[in-house]
């Protein structure tokens, strides 16, 4: 009834896959086994039950179309590597070019403050 109403579909689905490994082993240990009719029925109704067992297994692992877990820890591990890396690129990029422009800026200081002080000697 839960996998019917699609409410929590994968555990539903797990307890339809071993309640029919259960009524497959069920039978097949109480099939008649006297006569070759008994023994083909047995062995008919064997595969029909793990055909059955196969499909809710099918439908324990479906994810409807969403990613999953495996699927999103991968990608999400490959993101933060690619972050972790282009972030250590593009900080060492912004320390030369900060060091550079304090630099800059540090000569052009020092350029003003000669002037300020040789025009202040000056008067």
């Amino acid at each position: 009834v839960l996998l019917a109403a699609g409410k929590f579909p994968r555990i539903a689905a797990l307890v339809l896959a071993k309640m029919a490994a259960v009524n497959a082993w069920v039978e097949f240990r109480s099939a008649d086994i006297s006569t070759p009719a008994g023994r083909r029925q047995r062995r008919s109704q064997l595969l029909k039950n793990l055909g059955l067992v196969g499909a809710a297994l099918l439908g324990a692992v479906d994810t409807a179309g969403q990613p999953g877990l495996a699927w999103r820890a991968g990608h999400l591990a490959d993101d933060a590597r690619r972050n972790l890396q282009s972030l250590g690129k593009g900080t060492s990029k912004t320390v030369g070019l900060t060091a550079k422009t304090v630099g800059q800026t540090a000569k052009s200081v020092s350029k003003a403050a000669a002037k300020t002080t040789a025009a202040a000697a000056g008067s």
